[in-house]
């Protein structure tokens, strides 16, 4: 096959769990280019996008077509979606980025934990008012991954002791 019409892609290694509570291991792709600002796609960008369905591969090589709705989280190394910035280094960029370390428990019994990063008027600076934003996935960061989670599967979030 000729590969002058094919896209170059970044393959990126993730972590991804399913409502039934399986979790495997598939490849998913992102562009060189992204589409709503410069630079390279991210994974929120892909998982947030217009896209219902997201090719994947699997440890077998094997190519499916995921339903963006039916994931439970997705977890990737956080350089894919933050570069080589640390989370005190991202979240100093920015005087009114706002951090706050939550627990966040999931529908099918499952729980994670992790910081959230956020700007907001003050008037709207509440846990509720991020997890009512209108992308599909909250982006909650532990160190040196971060798990992007389908807000629909979330039963109860709260602020870390």
């Amino acid at each position: 096959m000729n590969n002058l019409y094919s896209v170059p892609k970044l393959e990126v290694e993730a972590k991804i769990a399913f409502p039934d509570s399986s979790k495997s291991v598939m490849t998913l792709f992102l562009s060189e280019h992204a589409r709503a600002h410069s630079g390279y796609e991210r994974l929120s960008d892909l998982l947030n996008g217009q896209d219902a369905f997201l090719p994947a591969k699997t440890i077998e090589d094997e190519f499916v077509v995921l339903n963006v709705e039916s994931l439970l989280y997705v977890e990737v190394d956080a350089h894919f979606e933050f570069g080589d910035d640390t989370l005190d280094e991202a979240a100093s960029e920015l005087d009114q980025v706002l951090r706050l370390d939550i627990d966040v428990h999931l529908s099918d019994g499952s729980s994670l934990q992790g910081t959230i990063a956020y700007v907001l008027p003050p008037a709207q600076r509440r846990l509720q008012d991020v997890l009512n934003f209108d992308e599909r996935f909250l982006i909650v960061r532990d160190h040196d991954r971060v798990c992007f989670i389908n807000r629909r599967h979330i039963v109860k979030a709260s602020p870390k002791a």
